[in-house]
């Protein structure tokens, strides 16, 4: 049984860029139908709510075929290494497990400072590191859990260190090595791809678990 689902989940993986494809297509179509709704109806407060809510779900919708499509890119090389900002990377990612997070009850909380600097990387694969170790993180915590990202700039580079606290606001420790060899291996692969530091313990904000090293200084603004 287990071949069976490694099996389905590796065949979706390969055919999924298709599928989010063929979901924006009729959304395209009723996102455009519903601009032409808006302005027929221009002028009548009556329908301004509901032409509101829906046009406020269509883009919820777009966002997450968005991430979902950027979680499943195929490309390769030079097209996949693009400036990206790791905060938002990081919130996209917990866009895309928001279900799975309100239903176990896990918050994610993202912080990150004025001048976070562009890096020049592969957003799939930061995506995939974020969204392994976030459904670990889930699973460790369980109900009323929290998981806190901070992003630290210094001149050296960019960290992002990472606490975890239960319902009970009890620390739990990063180390996934020990809770999960294979996974702890894969994040380390994925890291080593990205360019990146990456360290596998920690217990609380002041560890630093996955850094990007800055090869030139930012320029100041002003």
């Amino acid at each position: 049984m287990e071949n069976i689902k490694a099996l389905k989940y590796g065949t979706f993986s390969r055919v999924a860029s298709s599928v989010v494809h063929e979901m924006k297509n009729p959304l395209s179509a009723i996102t455009l139908g519903m601009e032409y709704l808006h302005l027929k109806i221009h002028g009548q407060p009556e329908y301004k709510e509901v032409i509101g809510n829906i046009s406020s779900a269509l883009n919820r919708l777009d966002t997450m075929l968005e991430n979902l499509h950027l979680f499943f890119c195929e490309a390769n090389g030079s097209a996949r290494r693009n400036p990206v900002h790791v905060s938002e990377t990081l919130e996209k990612t917990r866009n895309l497990l928001n279900y799975y997070l309100t239903r176990l009850q896990v918050a994610v909380e993202i912080e990150c400072g004025r001048d976070e600097p562009w890096l020049v990387l592969d957003e799939s694969l930061l995506m995939t590191f974020f969204f392994l170790s976030l459904c670990w993180a889930v699973n460790r915590l369980g109900p009323g859990g929290k998981a806190a990202f901070r992003l630290e700039i210094t001149e050296a580079g960019l960290w992002v260190k990472c606490e975890l606290k239960t319902a009970s606001q009890e620390s739990r420790s990063l180390e996934i090595y020990q809770d999960d060899p294979e996974l702890g291996r894969s994040l380390e692969t994925i890291a080593s791809q990205l360019g990146a530091e990456f360290s596998p313990k920690g217990t609380g904000p002041q560890d630093r678990w996955l850094g990007f090293p800055l090869e030139e200084p930012q320029p100041k603004e002003g």
